[in-house]
């Protein structure tokens, strides 16, 4: 624990045990700290509820590479809330401060580690019961990013987290609930299906039509027509799917 944390509130020194959230005796006041002292974090407001989320997660799920067929039979666990930790650094950059975003844990679902701008609708945080609190120290981030690591507030975001179980293979998804973008495994591998009864079934409708051409052409025109029909069946349950 850092020599001389006080309460970012009040400024009442803080003489508790080693442990996050600290909570000042005087004003109540729920507050992180590390080595470069106390601050009171914040929490970006969620703007999705969880059917909002399952909605978001099915329309992407209809946009990945054999879309349909993935969309029709995964299988989506339940939502979970969960607000992950980021650090707001302050850089100067051609005489304007900017705020750089970087993730205050090493190990993530997929999509935390890309934002990169913060929601200016921000509130105190309070109930600290889904928080994840932070893992990695701010001056990890001094040299790989230029920043002072002094200067860093802190953040959590909300993502709502789930998985899908797909063909056997449970994967992760996250989906920002500020903005609504869904992250995931995106390569979602279609099923091959075997294409041999496709290729047995053409060369025996071949075969059919060729003989039946021989005794009518109306007979060859219908089998003909029926051959098609099946095609456009079997492209759709035999064929690669894309």
């Amino acid at each position: 624990m850092p020599q001389g944390v006080r309460c970012p509130a009040c400024g009442t020194p803080f003489s508790g045990e080693y442990a996050l959230p600290a909570v000042c005796t005087r004003c109540g006041v729920r507050f992180y700290f590390d080595e470069f002292g106390s601050l009171v974090p914040h929490v970006a407001e969620c703007s999705l509820n969880e059917s909002d989320a399952t909605a978001r997660v099915r329309e992407w799920a209809a946009t990945v590479k054999g879309g349909k067929e993935f969309s029709r039979h995964f299988e989506l666990a339940r939502m979970e809330l969960r607000y992950y930790p980021l650090f707001v650094f302050s850089r100067a950059q051609n005489g304007s401060p900017v705020r750089i975003v970087a993730s205050a844990v090493p190990d993530c679902e997929p999509g935390i580690t890309s934002v990169n701008v913060i929601p200016p609708s921000l509130k105190e945080a309070v109930d600290w019961s889904n928080f994840t609190l932070p893992k990695i120290s701010p001056a990890s981030y001094g040299k790989i990013m230029n920043v002072d690591p002094s200067s860093r507030a802190l953040v959590f975001y909300p993502f709502w987290c789930t998985q899908y179980v797909y063909r056997g293979k449970l994967s992760k998804v996250t989906i920002d609930a500020c903005n609504g973008y869904v992250s995931g495994d995106l390569n979602v591998e279609i099923e091959k299906r075997n294409p041999l009864p496709a290729a047995a079934a053409s060369l025996v409708a071949i075969t059919l039509e060729g003989a039946l051409a021989y005794f009518n052409w109306l007979f060859a025109l219908t089998a003909i027509t029926v051959t098609g029909a099946f095609f456009i069946y079997a492209s759709r349950e035999w064929g690669v799917k894309e």
